[in-house]
């Protein structure tokens, strides 16, 4: 016969409500009964009722983890991974059920959405920008958090700082005497995009510094290329830094700071079949999509940051705000400036 909650009970030596608390992430249960009941519901084999629990309590205790964009073949970023896997190890401890839907609020509006699935809250990655759709969000009937995005207020969201991180990576290359930079942006319109530019711009007036337009590669939305190996951005980067060689050569820019790790490969690809070197004809870094910066060669000097603590804090954030509780999560998770072999030290030359 299956194990139940009165013989996790009864072994553990406590009540039924204490174990039915402790397996749901209440907080009236001290750390070490909890430990002990978990314990012994994983020697027992007992494994919760989730429809049954969800019944009793006249809620589901269940939240979407929505990512607008998780069909499209061109992604082969790993955030969404870590993201998930932070999201899971957050609920998987609180007793709440997470379901990762790839949903287009072109077909279903968010309000339909949650009332045909029944969830209690929800997760979003890669907010979308348009105004119509942030105005649905705030309609919804219950509560959300938006991952991995600037345009939304504070208790919102859960991301990484891009101004102060960007800031931080520019002041970075002044610091090792890089006065000429060259930004490779991106795509035009994209918030992420605008919150580091910011950041490049402080860090750079701060020195009495500026940017002119001659300094900075972007692009369209619509321009970023189709390629079947490679990420549209890492192939327009591409292209477009060949443009730049073959216009200015070496000498003009001495450092070319690129907003994702993505745009830095491409822009390396580049910077390397036009027989220049990195970092001595270039120093080059990226900005944290990626874990393999690392593997490069040389090694990519890049903005660090780790999704699975976003997808934690963001997961933790929802289950305050579908219990009504104070936020005490962050709005910003950490960061660090990476610095490896990509970057060459100019202050002496």
């Amino acid at each position: 016969m299956a194990v139940t909650i009165r013989d996790v009970a009864r072994e553990a030596g406590v009540s039924v409500a204490t174990v039915s608390h402790a397996l749901t992430g209440y907080t009236d249960i001290s750390v070490k009964t909890r430990q002990k009941i978990q314990e012994t519901a994983r020697r027992l084999g007992y494994q919760p009722n989730v429809n049954g629990r969800n019944l009793a309590s006249k809620k589901s205790n269940r939240i979407a983890l929505i990512i607008p964009d998780l069909l499209k073949r061109e992604r082969k970023d790993n955030i969404t991974f870590r993201m998930i896997q932070g999201v899971y190890g957050y609920c998987s401890s609180h007793g709440l059920e997470v379901a990762v839907y790839a949903h287009d609020p072109e077909e279903m509006t968010y309000r339909q959405f949650c009332e045909s699935h029944a969830v209690e809250g929800i997760l979003i990655s890669d907010m979308i920008t348009e105004d119509q759709r942030l105005q649905e969000l705030m309609e919804i009937p219950v509560p959300f958090v938006a991952m991995h995005s600037e345009c939304l207020a504070p208790e919102q969201r859960i991301g990484m700082d891009n101004a102060a991180a960007a800031a931080d990576m520019t002041r970075y290359l002044l610091k090792n005497g890089h006065r000429k930079i060259l930004v490779a942006a991106g795509s035009e319109g994209s918030m992420e995009q605008a919150d580091r530019m910011i950041g490049v711009l402080s860090a750079m007036g701060q020195e009495n510094l500026s940017l002119q337009e001659e300094d900075i590669l972007d692009w369209g939305q619509g321009e970023a290329g189709e390629d079947a190996t490679i990420t549209g951005e890492e192939q327009q980067a591409y292209r477009k830094m060949k443009e730049y060689l073959s216009h200015y050569g070496t000498g003009h820019h001495t450092a070319v700071l690129c907003f994702s790790d993505y745009l830095a490969f491409g822009i390396k690809r580049a910077i390397r079949e036009a027989g220049y070197r990195i970092p001595e004809d270039f120093s080059l870094t990226g900005f944290g999509d990626s874990s393999i910066g690392e593997y490069m060669e040389p090694a990519l000097t890049t903005v660090e940051w780790d999704p699975l603590d976003c997808g934690y804090a963001a997961a933790k954030r929802l289950h305050e705000r579908m219990r009504q509780k104070k936020d005490t999560e962050k709005s910003f998770i950490p960061y660090r400036i990476a610095g490896r072999d990509s970057v060459m030290d100019r202050t002496n030359a």
